[in-house]
């Protein structure tokens, strides 16, 4: 509020100064008179103690536009604050009323009075003393008027100043708040635009990352099958080698066997000889000696075909023995180069798994490093324009501003030469009607002094015209000043209104500045927001990827181990071969089946991950339009008296709404139209989002100009012209706006 103290010993007539908040009592008022105003030397220079309270010494008026409102208890105060409508910085004017003293009868009645008293004894001299009388009444007059115009131009003078100095303080304040809030916004915008290319380069890294993860599974699953089928194939290979020494080892225990057959056959074969021999020699009968000679020579070669056949089988024995220690020796150095293979195998995997490791990071830290010069460059592409877009508002805004002030400079400095000349033509006017009557009034006293006698009735008559010529001057001078004063009061007040219609706009223009900042914050949070959902499918997938892919090296690290026991039991096993190579052909295809199995399950949840996700975002969607309301209404209290108060092109802003297809769409209603609107009538604007595509039908109380359809556009708003409005203004004084 404004607070202004009026009095005729202050400095230009009045002290006014603005604060930031509204007394809620006469005695804070009071307070701030006496910490502000140097209210108590007022009074002390007035004779008198400053008053603790609205009385006869101390006057309160409140200022409402052209409403004035006397203020002498609390409650008036504040009801007087309630009921503001004219002006958004009311006042509030204090006045000093000091008793005046009883002053002496003014000149002209004692001139009067000793005329009277004087006429009775010396007539002559009387009159010409009631001339010197009315011609000194006329001069102080004169004085008196000069220094209200005196007054007058110095008030002028400190209005002028005082206007320059709010104008430009305001001025400086608007560009100081403006610069703060571009500087915020800017500094917003960057911290915005650097979370963006943050979350950006989290997702190229996720991305990248995926799509490795992704070409390593592929890989090491082509790996790991190419080692299967290489490993199965060796396998096959070994053991189609040890197949065909088993073959050679059978062929050859099938050979031993017939040739101790065929031995054993030819022992008996020879033992039946000799029984045959025996028989016949006991049939013979034949003589001791030659018997004992026969039988001998029968045991030594029997004796000698036994040691040559047992030297034979221990030769053959110790041949056997041999072959199959040159076997054994064979195949634990065959084993030992299969694990020699398998050791170099896994090595070299190991080298080339960490060769592409090493590779991608190489080429993922490039793109890394591409990616962020070219954030970088987007990112200064859109800082430049926005600081261009910034300049050009804010120097259109000054230039604007400049040219109103220029404008309004003008308009006073020609006023106030107008008023200037018209004193200036008054004072001459006074000053040679001044000369012409000092001549005349000289001439008729030398004339009176010489011919006193024959002229008094002329003299008489003479002064009687002047006094009712000074009169009429007087009177014309008074009408004329207080018609200039009235004529300055009214420029200050159109000056007044003007200022405050100059920053109702600068306040409209810092609330849409504000309202696109909230609009561009609650944009950027939903990008941040979808930014945010999309790194969380991200990290699902990567998350189920990284599971798969531990549950693949498990299922590699468990399949090592059984073929390391595999191959031990084969190293330890020899009479069990067979099984044993039947053993790791079925455990081979099982494994290879529980591969496939695993294989095609991984695919299969991934299919299923992707379907859910992509179902659940369906539904989500469809929820939310589901609850998003088809119809909103929008009521305008106290709409007969808003429209008294905004004048074009004010108008009323709604809250932010919601419904089936738009968002953060709210409505202005113009009660006396806009700029480019035709006269006398009200335009209700729909700010709707140009990508739409829907149709709508707007109700103004119960008027309607039926369906209509937004189609996808550049435009922002859709102007709605309302031919009349007030009647359909309900009981309570509120209108109601429906949008379905």
């Amino acid at each position: 509020f404004r607070l202004i103290l009026s009095d005729k010993l202050i400095s230009g007539g009045q002290r006014v100064q603005t604060f930031a908040f509204r007394p809620t009592s006469l005695g804070q008022i009071i307070g701030l008179l006496n910490d502000h105003f140097g209210f108590q030397d007022l009074c002390a220079r007035h004779g008198s103690d400053a008053p603790q309270s609205v009385g006869a010494q101390l006057r309160m008026q409140g200022l409402d536009g052209p409403k004035r409102t006397p203020l002498h208890a609390d409650s008036g105060l504040a009801a007087f604050f309630d009921g503001i409508s004219f002006t958004q910085l009311p006042s509030i004017e204090v006045r000093l009323a000091v008793p005046r003293p009883i002053s002496a009868p003014s000149a002209a009645v004692e001139a009067e009075e000793g005329a009277s008293t004087r006429k009775r004894g010396r007539a002559a001299r009387d009159q010409v003393e009631e001339l010197e009388d009315a011609n000194f009444k006329l001069m102080r007059a004169t004085e008196q008027v000069s220094r209200r115009l005196d007054e007058l131009e110095r008030i002028v003078a400190t209005q002028d100043e005082r206007n320059s100095s709010v104008i430009t303080k305001a001025k400086r304040e608007m560009l100081a708040v403006q610069e703060k809030a571009m500087q915020e916004m800017q500094l917003k915008v960057d911290a915005l635009k650097e979370d963006d290319a943050n979350i950006l380069r989290d997702l190229d890294v996720v991305r990248q990352h995926s799509s490795l993860v992704e070409r390593d599974g592929i890989d090491g699953r082509k790996e790991i099958v190419d080692m299967m089928t290489a490993f199965g194939q060796k396998v096959d290979g070994q053991f189609d080698k040890v197949e065909a020494e088993l073959d050679k080892l059978k062929a050859e225990d099938e050979r031993l066997d017939a040739e101790a057959n065929a031995t054993k056959e030819d022992h008996r074969q020879q033992l039946e000889d000799h029984l045959n021999e025996l028989q016949r020699l006991e049939d013979a009968k034949v003589n001791m000696d030659t018997w004992r000679k026969g039988e001998d020579g029968m045991s030594e070669r029997i004796t000698q075909e036994l040691a040559a056949f047992n030297q034979r089988f221990e030769s053959e024995q110790e041949h056997t023995a041999t072959r199959l220690l040159q076997e054994a020796q064979a195949r634990e150095k065959h084993d030992n180069e299969i694990s020699k293979l398998l050791g170099e195998t896994t090595i070299r995997l190991d080298e080339d798994i960490r060769k592409l490791l090493d590779e991608d990071i190489r080429k993922l830290n490039t793109d890394l490093q591409a990616g962020l010069q070219l954030a970088d460059e987007q990112l200064q592409a859109s800082r430049t324009e926005l600081s261009t877009s910034i300049h050009d508002k804010v120097s259109s805004l000054d230039k604007k501003t400049d040219d109103r002030m220029s404008a309004t400079d003008a308009n006073i400095a020609s006023k106030d030469a107008a008023i200037h000349s018209k004193l200036d033509d008054f004072s001459q006017n006074t000053i040679a009607t001044f000369k012409s009557l000092d001549e005349r009034l000289d001439e008729m006293v030398r004339v009176e002094r010489a011919r006193l006698g024959a002229i008094e009735r002329d003299l008489s008559e003479t002064s009687t015209k002047i006094r009712s010529e000074c009169w009429a001057k007087i009177e014309r001078v008074r009408t004329d000043y207080e018609q200039e004063a009235a004529r300055l009061d009214a420029d200050l007040g159109d000056l007044h209104m003007k200022h405050d219609v100059t920053k109702q706009e600068i306040n409209f223009f810092q609330s849409r500045l504000k309202e696109q900042k909230d609009w561009t914050e609650r944009q950027l949070t939903e990008q941040a927001t979808a930014t945010r959902a999309a790194a969380v499918d991200s990290q699902e997938g990567l998350a189920a990827t990284t599971k798969m892919l531990h549950a693949l090296r498990d299922d590699a690290v468990s399949f090592r181990e059984k073929m390391a026991k595999y191959i031990s039991l084969l190293q330890h096993s020899s009479d069990s071969q067979g099984d044993a190579i039947n053993s790791l052909e079925m455990h081979r295809s099982r494994i290879s089946a529980q591969l496939e199995a695993l294989k095609g399950d991984h695919t299969a949840y991934t299919g299923d991950m992707d379907g859910w996700a992509d179902d659940v975002r369906v539904k989500v969607e469809r929820l939310f339009r589901a609850l998003e309301p088809a119809k909103v209404e929008w009521r305008i209290a106290r709409a007969s008296q808003r429209a008294k108060e905004l004048k074009r092109p004010l108008a009323v802003k709604s809250p932010s709404f919601q419904m089936k297809g738009i968002r953060e769409g709210h409505m202005e209603f113009f009660p006396e139209g806009h700029n480019n609107s035709p006269d006398g009538k009200a335009v209700l604007r729909l700010f709707l989002p140009p990508t739409a595509h829907f149709r709508y039908q707007c109700w103004v109380g119960r008027n309607s100009e039926g369906p209509r359809e937004h189609t996808p556009g550049s435009n922002l708003s859709v102007d709605l012209v309302i031919d009349s409005w007030k009647d359909q203004i309900s009981d309570d004084g509120c209108i109601p706006i429906v949008v379905e």
